[in-house]
């Protein structure tokens, strides 16, 4: 049955490509061949980053950031993670957000991103947003969440995931 279910998936991809829409550079889908039922034990995280700071003296500096990035804890050896939810307060200081997305590390690159889709809450010189998504992102390494502001800024990000650790097969 869930071969099927992936079977249809990549037709119904291959068809949609085809149907007249703009072309995107889009890696070749990947086949799991592990379980995405929560079979394991639940797992859950929280963790926040404070990108960019103002100076503390005078005759300091401020420093602005461009990218702010947090890291999740691995998935012990032997397992790995089906994040299932991701949920986040984002609170960027003179600069809008351009994207935010969950992805997996991989030494200094971000590989696998899955944008995801922040709501606005207010906006004045500060920009407040959140996010609370259902997901299907499975990983055995460092689980990440990558904020890129419109322009350098001031970045703040408090985040949660959650979802289950199942035994590698």
């Amino acid at each position: 049955m869930e071969f099927r279910s992936a079977a249809f998936g990549i037709l119904l991809f291959a068809a949609s490509a085809s149907s007249g829409y703009a072309a995107q550079s889009v890696s070749a889908p990947v086949l799991l061949s592990q379980s995405t039922a929560p079979t394991g034990a639940y797992y859950e995280q929280n963790g926040s980053n404070l990108c960019g700071f103002h100076a503390s003296t005078s005759s300091g500096s401020d420093t602005t950031a461009s990218v702010c990035k947090l890291d999740f804890a691995a998935a012990p050896t032997g397992k790995y993670l089906v994040i299932e939810h991701v949920a986040c307060n984002l609170v960027l200081e003179g600069v809008a957000l351009a994207d935010v997305s969950l992805a997996t590390a991989s030494g200094v690159n971000d590989i696998r991103l899955v944008p995801l889709e922040p709501t606005l809450e207010s906006q004045s010189d500060t920009y407040f947003y959140s996010l609370n998504e259902s997901v299907l992102y499975v990983t055995r390494t460092v689980p990440r969440i990558v904020l890129h502001p419109a322009g350098p800024g001031f970045l703040t990000m408090t985040c949660q995931i959650s979802g289950h650790l199942n035994d590698n097969k």
